[in-house]
């Protein structure tokens, strides 16, 4: 009966110490070298200093949008597609195989709205750009 009884109080204690330590390794400062992050110290772009998850609630904040549309526009030598009131997570030139010379977001102050785009000689081309809400 008391053999039970430790083994109990034991596994209650490696338990306890497990929590407790796990813990306090994830309160610990920024490591390059660490195999793993909490979400809040994973940065957007290796410049930005933006979290991927910004609110803190354990959700990669970008999976939370919703794909709103995909807009294609063709051209001859330039051309744009935008996304509206929405914001532009990705987007692409495809100049048919001339060399695409501009493959810019389209900014309306440091959210992107849209994709810029321009093919070498003036030749026709297509934008797409993933709006979302």
């Amino acid at each position: 009966m008391q053999t039970q009884h430790a083994v109990v109080i034991l596994i209650v204690l490696l338990a306890m110490s497990f929590i407790i330590g796990n813990a306090f390794g994830q309160a610990g400062a920024f490591s390059a070298s660490a195999p793993n992050h909490p979400l809040q110290q994973i940065q957007t772009t290796p410049t930005s200093g933006a979290s991927v998850d910004a609110d803190g609630d354990g959700i990669v904040d970008v999976t939370q949008r919703v794909v709103v549309s995909v807009n294609t526009s063709t051209f001859a030598g330039n051309g744009q597609a935008s996304c509206g009131a929405g914001t532009a997570i990705s987007g692409g030139c495809d100049c048919q195989g001339k060399n695409i010379t501009q493959n810019t977001p389209e900014l309306n102050g440091n959210q992107p709205k849209g994709w810029l785009c321009a093919c070498d000689g003036g030749s026709d081309g297509e934008v797409n750009v993933v709006c979302t809400d």
